[in-house]
């Protein structure tokens, strides 16, 4: 499932870069076959679960087999971006989570199709992508407790957090990434619930901040040690005049 505006479901023109690569690489680079470098692809159609998008390539050419019948592999990522500049170098993917107004501007996925190891050839026919999260998601719930403290309008935030990192392209692992900056949670206007995609970690310090109206902050310290790629972890906050659980 992906984070978008169609819940766990792809949306139509969702963006994905592909790449084929020769059966068995253990690296992008030197391997590239029929050119198929960073291809973008788009969804196109859903099937009737709504949940498997086929994908058509943006420029209209799509991505052939190697005539010689050489065996192949497919690397796929989401959300496209374009080579070079501030997109895809040196066949890694910048990571940046550090603002949370579109979550799924930032929630990146990964696949890589290897047909059990076998590779793919000219007569092989689709591919099925098998994306998974490589980020992970909190979700908050916030209620008030005693005291009645109005959430209206509270402000959640997360510090002491790793925000921006490097994905490998040729096995999703992430390195490089950055220590001890705050994020905003992607609140609803009620101020009762929040989300945020965040980067796979050990924490150490790390905080939960929520500001009521009038400025009135409180402090919680996460007793997770690690939040994992691929997982989800749903906190229930419970506001006090005197403090957060």
């Amino acid at each position: 499932p992906k984070t978008t505006a169609g819940g766990d479901q792809w949306v139509a023109d969702d963006r994905i870069g592909i790449f084929m690569i020769g059966n068995g690489a253990t690296s992008i680079s030197g391997n590239i076959k029929e050119s198929a470098d960073n291809i973008q692809y788009k969804a196109k159609s859903l099937s009737s679960d709504g949940k498997t998008a086929y994908f058509s390539p943006v420029s209209g050419t799509p991505i052939y087999y190697p005539v010689s019948g050489d065996k192949v592999d497919f690397i796929a990522y989401y959300p496209y971006k374009a080579t070079g500049g501030s997109g895809i170098n040196n066949y890694t993917y910048p990571v940046d989570v550090s603002t949370q107004t579109t979550p799924a501007d930032i929630d990146v996925l990964y696949a890589k199709a290897t047909n059990t190891g076998s590779g793919y050839d000219k007569n092989s026919s689709t591919v099925d992508l098998p994306f998974s999260h490589v980020l992970s998601k909190l979700s908050f719930t916030l209620t008030s407790g005693a005291g009645s403290p109005d959430l209206s309008g509270a402000k959640v935030e997360i510090s002491g957090v790793a925000t921006t990192a490097t994905m490998e392209l040729k096995d999703g692992s992430l390195t490089g990434k950055n220590s001890n900056q705050t994020i905003t949670a992607n609140t609803a206007t009620n101020g009762l619930t929040s989300s945020a995609i965040m980067v796979p970690q050990t924490l150490s310090g790390t905080k939960l901040l929520v500001t009521l109206a009038g400025n009135n902050k409180y402090e919680w310290t996460f007793t997770t040690t690690e939040w994992e790629k691929g997982k989800h972890y749903p906190y229930t906050i419970t506001v006090d005049k005197t403090g957060i659980t």
